[in-house]
């Protein structure tokens, strides 16, 4: 779902100059004071998703700043 409304938005990204088109996913707040497994589940929706207008979000914790 992701990758697909990523292509949706991609050409509104474009447009804007990355200002706006962004599609969103979030790592699992269960690996919120997990720095190693966040990171790792980044990487992994970054690789799965693979559009540059893709928002990966980690949770707001000490440890994910």
């Amino acid at each position: 779902d992701v990758r697909n409304a990523c292509e949706i938005f991609y050409s509104l990204y474009q447009e804007s100059e990355g200002k706006d088109g962004y599609v969103s996913i979030e790592v699992s707040p269960y690996l919120a004071h997990d720095r190693k497994g966040t990171l790792r589940e980044a990487l992994r929706f970054d690789k799965a998703i693979g559009w540059e207008n893709v928002m990966i979000k980690i949770p707001g914790t000490r440890t994910g700043f």
